[in-house]
């Protein structure tokens, strides 16, 4: 959008461009400023035409378990952005409070990045090492859930026991003991 913008100040506003341009001495002829317009305006159509909306596919609590994830779908053809990714690398223990490092794709690449992202995901496992296994439907695809419902474990994140949910029917459980 700002880039539109820009372009359309620039239309808007060519004449005092032009005439502050020969003001310092650049000699300016209408043709030139024809080109000129023309190739603004396909960049205006180029820009306009940006995917500039963003889905986040997933959340990981560190950096190199996105950086993994990245890889796989930039070898797909997708382009990837890592939200977060810095912040989270200079100061590991905000990685709760910031919610995680956020896997983001173009909005035009979603189901296509969902199907791969499925296909290589690891879903949570119970202290044993297997699958967790949901109460309400029996799908073994759960991922770690934390609420942060009171302000204590907004303040303190890593007291809040820990949940599953479901990614199937949105359930929500505790780990069998």
């Amino acid at each position: 959008m700002l880039r539109g913008n820009f372009f359309q100040l620039l239309f808007e506003n060519i004449d005092y461009f032009t005439k502050k341009l020969s003001d310092c001495g650049f000699t300016y002829t209408s043709s030139m400023q024809k080109k000129k317009f023309k190739r603004f305006a396909s960049a205006q159509k180029i820009y306009g035409s940006m995917k500039t909306e963003f889905h986040t596919l997933g959340t990981f609590e560190f950096p190199a378990d996105a950086v993994v994830i990245k890889g796989k779908l930039e070898a797909e053809g997708i382009p990837v952005f890592l939200r977060d990714e810095a912040t989270i690398n200079s100061d590991p223990l905000i990685s709760a409070a910031l919610g995680g490092v956020k896997l983001q794709v173009y909005s035009t690449d979603k189901e296509r990045a969902k199907e791969i992202f499925d296909e290589v995901r690891n879903y949570a496992t119970d202290y044993f090492g297997n699958p967790v296994v949901c109460p309400n439907c029996k799908a073994t695809k759960s991922e770690i859930y934390y609420s942060r419902s009171n302000i204590f474990y907004k303040l303190f994140p890593f007291f809040e026991p820990r949940k599953y949910q479901c990614m199937q029917c949105n359930f929500i459980t505790r780990p069998v003991q």
